[in-house]
């Protein structure tokens, strides 16, 4: 009786599956299969070359330490696991699912990031995204997610549902947010983002430190936008030469100010802050 069928021997030798224990992985050629590739450190893992998964997962761990994805990166779902930094100039593309990019304590890609469906960066420390670290899920949402550390994201943001952003520290970026849902910036110090802030459904920002428009237009198409900041010893929400408008819902602005001379909301530099109910 044989142990597997001629099927599942055929699926098993489309897939690439490597695991390694050396001081450190580098994979700099390409690697490419029909359905799934796995590759497994239990130290640093990197990458110079391309890795694709024509049909299937790509999933990338390390069990100890980092992963560095230099090569692009592409299957129908991409998960990298690192133990504890990721960086990477390489682009990750899931074609039918999610990007998923989890676990470690740093999240830094410098390659852009592209899904059909949902895009999850989620870490304990620092996510930061350089100035071509786009991120774009076409048919779902983005999660940034860190429970101990900053985001700062130095690229546009597309997203046909929400974008959710949650951390601990200061919020900044001069990337865009543009998303066909509701977008949301919570639980962090201040928050300074230089690059528009769209969002077809609700925007809301809260945090305890400042939050700072400059330059910059926050708009909601068929929503309501809500910002609490505060409590600073300076106006808590300053609006700057910006444009906050809300088409058919409330806007409401709430600082607190520990100051007794300092307003905790200020407007200045001719900025505007419009609602338009549309009957």
């Amino acid at each position: 009786t044989p142990l597997y069928s001629s099927a599942a021997s055929d699926v098993y030798k489309r897939q690439i599956s490597l695991t390694s224990t050396a001081s450190t992985v580098t994979i700099s050629a390409a690697l490419s299969a029909p359905v799934d590739v796995s590759l497994t450190a239990h130290t640093e893992l990197v990458t110079s070359a391309a890795v694709t998964a024509t049909t299937g997962t790509v999933t990338v761990t390390s069990t100890t330490t980092s992963i560095n994805l230099g090569g692009a990166t592409s299957g129908t779902f991409v998960e990298v696991r690192p133990k504890t930094t990721y960086i990477g100039a390489g682009a990750l593309t899931a074609s039918a699912g999610t990007v998923r990019i989890t676990g470690g304590s740093s999240i830094d890609p410098t390659g852009a990031i592209r899904a059909t469906s949902n895009v999850v960066l989620r870490g304990t420390g620092q996510i930061t995204t350089g100035s071509s670290a786009t991120i774009n899920s076409s048919s779902g949402s983005v999660e940034v997610n860190t429970s101990g550390g900053l985001v700062t994201l130095g690229a546009n943001v597309v997203a046909s549902g929400p974008i959710s952003i949650s951390l601990t520290g200061a919020y900044s970026g001069a990337g865009a947010l543009s998303s066909g849902g509701a977008i949301s910036i919570t639980g962090g110090t201040s928050i300074s983002p230089t690059g528009n802030v769209r969002a077809t459904g609700n925007i809301s920002m809260s945090g305890s430190g400042k939050t700072f428009f400059d330059g910059i237009t926050v708009a909601s198409s068929a929503g309501s936008i809500t910002v609490n900041a505060g409590p600073v010893a300076d106006h808590a929400v300053q609006v700057n030469a910006s444009i906050v408008s809300a088409n058919t819902q409330r806007i409401s602005l709430t600082g607190r100010s520990t100051s007794g001379t300092q307003d905790g909301v200020i407007l200045y530099g001719a900025s505007t802050v419009s609602y338009t109910h549309l009957r």
